[in-house]
């Protein structure tokens, strides 16, 4: 989705300046729709990225559900693949995510750059440049840097609950 949408340049109605700071009215309607596209992408990505909390957390029941502490069950194989696997899926999704944004963005980038080169003019490079910075700087949903993406907290989660577990049962001895 990401990626269509910074792809194919999607035209945006009109909005409201006053409403909406971000949108400088003096920029031209190709500029604007990079600016509004980026912005719902952001959004739109932020909103997905809390997604991933939820295989995490079946992890956590999963790994809980076989303690000692409820019940002496072992933890097989088959399942430990079955975790393995299911985590393994869920940050390769993650990162996949985030690598489809990236990409999008370095192409919308590229667009920026050949419009920027072939513009005549200096209010015209001026806007040009305003808006690279903004692609450059925006920091929202699966744009914002690796340390604050959510699958690194959402790693913790079975993590912390294992070892939280563990800690039970060894008080419970």
């Amino acid at each position: 989705m990401v990626d269509w949408v910074l792809q194919n340049g999607v035209e945006w109605p009109s909005r409201d300046t006053v409403r909406e700071p971000w949108f400088h009215s003096s920029l031209n309607i190709s500029l604007t729709n990079i600016q509004q596209s980026l912005r719902f992408c952001g959004q739109l990505t932020e909103v997905v990225g809390t997604l991933i909390y939820y295989p995490f957390i079946i992890v956590l029941v999963m790994i809980v559900s076989r303690s000692s502490f409820f019940d002496d069950w072992d933890l097989p194989i088959s399942l430990l693949l079955v975790i393995g696997s299911n985590i393994g899926l869920a940050i390769f999704s993650a990162l996949h995510f985030r690598q489809t944004a990236e990409n999008a963005r370095g192409r919308v980038l590229n667009e920026l750059s050949f419009m920027l080169s072939t513009s005549s003019g200096s209010t015209r490079k001026a806007q040009v440049q305003k808006v690279i910075s903004e692609v450059q700087n925006f920091r929202k949903g699966a744009f914002s840097p690796f340390a604050e993406q959510p699958i690194l907290k959402a790693f913790a989660i079975p993590s912390g609950g294992y070892f939280l577990m563990i800690f039970i049962e060894y008080l419970g001895r």
